[in-house]
């Protein structure tokens, strides 16, 4: 879809737009022009707007049921080795955008044999011991213009830059767990979701067979 609208975009001239960075917002008929105050506004607006929609949203009545679930097989892993570093690098895209540490997932792919030793290390340490480092989970929040007056904090939503390393380290996980699953036989056949070989068609196809077979 993205490759689609680029050719569009190719084919009808149209530039894309450059993104700017936000000079002023009006808060409550107040101008702020100090890009702390302006930055320290986006942070509170996107922290809490979340929690505001929340309490808009009318109780829904759930019935309050214990569900017993079979013990299933444990989640077991080998430990990462360096070509699981390499093919997780070869999955990811070749993305110039700057992570919080501004380092760009372009420039790990090109330095993958480098780095792929202590990368290891690092994610071992950290699925052993359950935690991540705190460098991994930062990301760097940019408001981006939705449409509308650009000095209404309303007009924006937040875009999280993540950790390039950190993003390894997720898609190592996944890998591993969807394997997991997948093995023993733990998903659906009507899992069709984030799954290889699978998309939306599938569902539909599925309920149109369904509709063919009772009529």
């Amino acid at each position: 879809m993205k490759k689609t609208w680029e050719l569009i975009h190719e084919a009808t001239k149209k530039k894309r737009k450059v993104k700017e960075s936000v000079q002023r917002l009006n808060l409550e008929n107040t101008l702020i022009l100090d890009s702390s105050e302006i930055a320290e506004t986006f942070n509170r607006f996107f922290i809490n707007i979340a929690s505001e929609i929340e309490q808009k949203i009318p109780p829904a009545n759930v019935l309050n049921e214990t569900v017993q679930v079979e013990p299933a097989t444990f989640f077991k892993y080998d430990p990462i080795i360096s070509q699981d570093i390499l093919d997780v690098l070869a999955q990811l895209q070749p993305k110039h955008s700057l992570d919080p540490t501004n380092i760009p997932m372009f420039l790990l792919k090109k330095l993958g044999h480098q780095i792929c030793m202590p990368l290891k290390h690092i994610i071992n340490l950290s699925l052993d011991s359950g935690e991540i480092p705190l460098s991994m989970k930062t990301a760097k929040v940019i408001p981006l213009l939705k449409s509308g007056v650009p000095t209404d904090v309303n007009n924006y939503r937040p875009i999280s830059l993540l950790s390039s390393f950190g993003k390894i380290l997720e898609k190592i996980v996944a890998n591993k767990l969807v394997y997991f699953l997948e093995s023993n036989n733990l998903l659906s056949q009507n899992q069709f979701g984030f799954r290889k070989e699978h998309s939306t068609v599938h569902p539909m196809m599925l309920l149109l067979n369904y509709l063919n077979k009772s009529t």
